[in-house]
């Protein structure tokens, strides 16, 4: 199996909200914050070798509609190409944010959203482009990143609304100036690779209670499922995130996370204001200038 198999990248979302995040492309609206731990720790596209400039992806959910916020850190913002002022222009040929949701969670469909930082969007069923969602985006452009806020209703990818029930998503980013293409969910050969996805699961709130302050150095893991159960899993919360008595939730993995060596969470999001400092991150997180792409 492909070394960028063997850790499934993993989202949760443990706390949904009774009012929408406004959209401005900023992420400058409160409940952004809310939206704890973002997705990390972006990849080249064929290796597991961390992404120069890093991008931080927060989900935010309610009955009606999926949220999600790009943050792009960007050296050199002014530097950014933006190609297509059309919708369904190539966008990818340019600085550009993408999203994938195989609502099926089966590893074979999917949607797939792209923005770029003049607000352009592209959207096709698997790679079809004839399809067109209802959808709403926001972008802006500041000194030190790009951002951008997109709005997708359930009905759009024929979800009801994502309790107990996972979804396939990846997020991805084209950064042109470096010719970097990275992903949240490492993939090996491009971005349409829907069995390389990772997961969004809903886990109530009152199962997993979120901490005061985040910790994000202890990683969750996942039990194996057993042998009597053989698509369920177990998601094990550390001892740091949890306060009471010890709880856990059980989900129902998609169909193509079976075989793959299911051992840790990347990302959580349980509704706790998170203490991440994104530009500190990307220095950290940044090879040096002398690195080998």
């Amino acid at each position: 199996m492909s070394g960028l198999n063997q850790t499934l990248a993993v989202l949760l979302i443990l706390n949904e909200f009774t009012t929408k995040p406004q959209l401005t492309g900023k992420l400058e609206d409160l409940l952004w914050q809310k939206a704890g731990h973002p997705a990390v720790n972006f990849v080249i596209i064929g290796s597991t070798r961390p992404a120069i400039e890093q991008t931080m992806v927060y989900v935010l959910a309610d009955a009606v509609n999926l949220y999600v916020g790009f943050r792009c850190l960007d050296s050199q913002p002014r530097s950014l190409k933006v190609i297509g002022a059309q919708k369904d222009d190539p966008l990818w040929q340019g600085d550009s944010v993408e999203l994938f949701l195989d609502p099926v969670a089966d590893g074979k469909t999917y949607f797939h959203f792209i923005v770029n930082p003049a607000g352009v969007q592209y959207d096709a069923k698997s790679q079809d482009n004839s399809w067109a969602g209802k959808w709403v985006t926001k972008t802006n452009i500041s000194d030190q990143e790009w951002t951008c806020e997109m709005l997708i209703p359930w009905k759009t990818i024929g979800v009801d609304y994502l309790k107990n029930q996972v979804i396939g998503i990846n997020f991805c980013r084209n950064q042109a100036r470096l010719s970097e293409h990275s992903s949240w969910a490492a993939v090996q050969s491009g971005f349409h690779e829907p069995g390389r996805f990772g997961i969004l699961a809903y886990i109530p709130k009152a199962d997993t209670p979120p901490p005061a302050k985040m910790r994000g150095e202890e990683p969750a893991t996942i039990s194996p499922p057993g042998k009597q159960s053989s698509s369920r899993a177990k998601w094990n919360m550390p001892q740091a995130w949890k306060s009471g008595k010890s709880r856990s939730s059980r989900v129902t993995l998609p169909a193509f996370s079976r075989g793959r060596s299911v051992n840790r969470i990347d990302a959580l999001s349980y509704g706790a204001p998170s203490t991440i400092n994104p530009y500190k991150l990307s220095a950290m997180s940044r090879p040096s200038a002398g690195a080998s792409q």
